[in-house]
C-alpha cells in the first residue's frame, strides 16, 4: 500500500538517481551525477527489452577538475590516432572495422628463415611490402569510392597493428587510422555504426561500412583518446569519469555502478517507495498499533522489532540542524514524535527501491532469528 507505480520518464529516474547519489557527495556534484546517470538510462532503456548496463562504459580519465564528468553518446576509446597528419576533428566519418594486420606479419609458430645473401633479404622485405601495399590499396579505393568531395571522411579501426610504412599511406589520403583496438570497442562501435568487422582484405564491400556524424582526438596530459559521436545506432555511450587521483575516480566509479544497479531494480520493480525514512515511520505506527492487540508474548518482539526500524530515522535526524537541542533530543527521544516529525515533513523527491527495501526488512529479520538462536543454543535451551 505504500508503493506507488513509476513511469519511465527522465523526471523519474533524474529523482531515483538522485536518492540513490544524493547520500555520497554533496548537492552540485550529485545534480550532476544524475543527469548523467539519467541521459544514460534514457539512451539504453527501450521498450519491451531487457535493460542490459553493459551498453553503458565507464571510462577514467586522469583530470584536476572532477565537475567535468560527462556522459558521451557515442564511443570513447583510450588511445589516438596514429598518423598525426589527419585532422583532430572529423564530420560525416565512414568507418572500416577490420581484425588483420597492416604490418609484418610474424609466424604463429617458432619458426626462422635462412638467406644466402642480403640480396635474399630485401627481395624477401620488397614482397612482404609488396603484399601490404594491395592491402592497403584496396582500402584506399573504397574510401574514394564513398568519399567523393571533401565534406565526408574516412576511419579505420584495425584490433590489430599498423606499422609506419601502411600509416604514412592511408595519412596521404587522409584516411584516420586507429590500431590495436580493444575487442569490446570494436563490438559497441559495430553496434553503434551498424558495421561489420572483417577478418581478411578478401570480404572488404562497401555494405561493411559504418557511419559515424563526428569523430574528434582530444589530449589530455600525456594521454589521447578519440571520441565518435553522433553515431547512426543511438543505443549506447560512454560516463567519462575525471578526477585528480585515482582514489576520487575511483569512488565516483563505484557509487554510479551502485546507482545503475539500483536505478535497473527500480525501474523492473515499476514502483517505488517513498525514501528518506518514511517507510520506516509508517511501519513504526503499524507495528505499534499492532502490538497493542496482539498478546503479551508478541507485544516485546513486536516493540524491539518497531523500535530498531527508527533507528534509520533517527541516523537521518542527526544530520539536520535545529534552532535548539532540545527539539532535537525530544525527537530522538521520543520514537512516536519522531514519526510523526517525518510523516509531516517528508520529502516525495527522496525514492526507495521496492525490492530494495523488502530484501533489506527479509535480510534483518532472518539474521535476528539466527541470532536469537544462537543464543538459545549458548544457554542449552535446545532451539
Amino acid at each position: 500500500s505504500l508503493s506507488s507505480p513509476l513511469i519511465i520518464n527522465r523526471n523519474n529516474i533524474y529523482k531515483c538517481a538522485f536518492s540513490v547519489i544524493g547520500t555520497k557527495f554533496d548537492i552540485s556534484f550529485t545534480e550532476k551525477l544524475s543527469k548523467i546517470v539519467t541521459d544514460a538510462f534514457m539512451t539504453i532503456v527501450r521498450n519491451s527489452q531487457e535493460i542490459d548496463l553493459n551498453l553503458i562504459e565507464i571510462l577514467q580519465i586522469d583530470c584536476p577538475n572532477e565537475n567535468d564528468c560527462k556522459w558521451v553518446k557515442g564511443v570513447v576509446l583510450d588511445h589516438g590516432v596514429r598518423n598525426n597528419t589527419t585532422p583532430l576533428v572529423s564530420k560525416n566519418v565512414f568507418i572500416l572495422l577490420i581484425n588483420f594486420n597492416l604490418e609484418y606479419e610474424k609466424t604463429e609458430n617458432n619458426s626462422s628463415f635462412i638467406y644466402k645473401s642480403t640480396r635474399e633479404f630485401e627481395k624477401f622485405a620488397l614482397h612482404e611490402q609488396e603484399l601490404l601495399k594491395k592491402k592497403i590499396n584496396k582500402i584506399i579505393q573504397l574510401k574514394r569510392l564513398v568519399c567523393k568531395n571533401n565534406s565526408n571522411s574516412f576511419m579505420v579501426i584495425n584490433q590489430k597493428g599498423i606499422d609506419s610504412y601502411s600509416l604514412d599511406l592511408l595519412a596521404k589520403e587522409s584516411i584516420i587510422a586507429v590500431r590495436r583496438a580493444k575487442k569490446k570497442n570494436l563490438e559497441r562501435i559495430s553496434l553503434l555504426c551498424n558495421c561489420t568487422p572483417i577478418n581478411s582484405i578478401d570480404d572488404i564491400k562497401l555494405e561493411y561500412l559504418g557511419f559515424a556524424g563526428l569523430v574528434y582526438e582530444q589530449v589530455l596530459k600525456e594521454d589521447r583518446y578519440t571520441f565518435i559521436e553522433n553515431v547512426s545506432n543511438p543505443f549506447s555511450g560512454t560516463i567519462l569519469i575525471k578526477g585528480k587521483s585515482n582514489m576520487i575516480r575511483n569512488q565516483i566509479e563505484n557509487n554510479l555502478k551502485n546507482c545503475l544497479k539500483s536505478i535497473k531494480s527500480f525501474i523492473q520493480d515499476k514502483k517505488t517507495l517513498p525514501g528518506a525514512g518514511i517507510v520506516e515511520c509508517l511501519l513504526f505506527k503499524k507495528l505499534s498499533e499492532f502490538a497493542k492487540t496482539t498478546t503479551q508474548t508478541n507485544k516485546i518482539g513486536t516493540d524491539i522489532l518497531a523500535n530498531a526500524l527508527m533507528g534509520i530515522p533517527k541516523c537521518i535526524l542527526q544530520n539536520q540542524i535545529f534552532e535548539t537541542d532540545q527539539i532535537k533530543n525530544k525527537l530522538i527521544n521520543h520514537n512516536d514524535y519522531l514519526a510523526e516529525y517525518f510523516i509531516k515533513n517528508s520529502n516525495l523527491k527522496i525514492l526507495d527501491g521496492y525490492s530494495i527495501k523488502m530484501n533489506i526488512l527479509d535480510l534483518v529479520i532472518s539474521i535476528t532469528s539466527m541470532v536469537m538462536d544462537i543464543d538459545e543454543i549458548v544457554m542449552s535451551r535446545g532451539i
